[in-house]
């Protein structure tokens, strides 16, 4: 079972470390200079770019490199629902299956519609719904891609009784 890996589980931050550790190591012994302080802005840099390689950021010569992790903006980057100029107010954080009209539950941690009476699918924050997304995501056990989700801002109508997406159904692309 394929499991997914992200930028910041320990054994990858491990990893990039070590890397680019070793490659300023191996370098330091032809120039002295990486041995300074230098060396450090270097080594620093060596892993951003190695990150930005693996997630899937960087195009050599006009072609993407495979998406092979997901970085920290793989459910969107973090907002804040105080600070977005919404036409409803959203009051809280839901996971969406991009394509679907579909929400992550908090309690059962499957994927269920809108209008499911069953469904709780608001978070208190954009941080524990990106947990629970990243959790659905090793669960599932399959590659980058096949499952892709948004944490998105939404609110729970009590007169109709049923969540709201507020933007409405998110594309996987524009």
């Amino acid at each position: 079972m394929y499991s997914p890996l992200f930028l910041d589980d320990p054994e990858v931050a491990a990893a990039l470390d070590e890397a680019s550790g070793a490659a300023i190591d191996r370098l330091s012994s032809l120039l002295p200079e990486l041995g300074q302080p230098c060396g450090e802005r270097f080594r620093q840099a060596l892993r951003a770019h190695l990150a930005d390689i693996l997630c899937g950021r960087i195009k050599y010569k006009g072609a993407e490199l495979p998406h092979l992790i997901h970085g920290e903006d793989a459910f969107g980057d973090p907002f804040s629902l105080a600070d977005l100029p919404l036409p409803r107010a959203g009051t809280g954080y839901a996971v969406q299956r991009l394509d679907t009209d579909t929400l992550l539950d908090r309690h059962t941690g499957r994927l269920l519609p809108v209008r499911d009476p069953a469904l709780s699918g608001l978070f208190d924050s954009f941080e524990a719904a990106r947990a629970a997304a990243r959790q659905w995501l090793k669960t599932q056990g399959e590659p980058i891609g096949e499952h892709p989700l948004a944490i998105v801002p939404a609110y729970f109508d009590h007169e109709m009784g049923r969540h709201v997406l507020i933007y409405g159904v998110l594309t996987q692309s524009p």
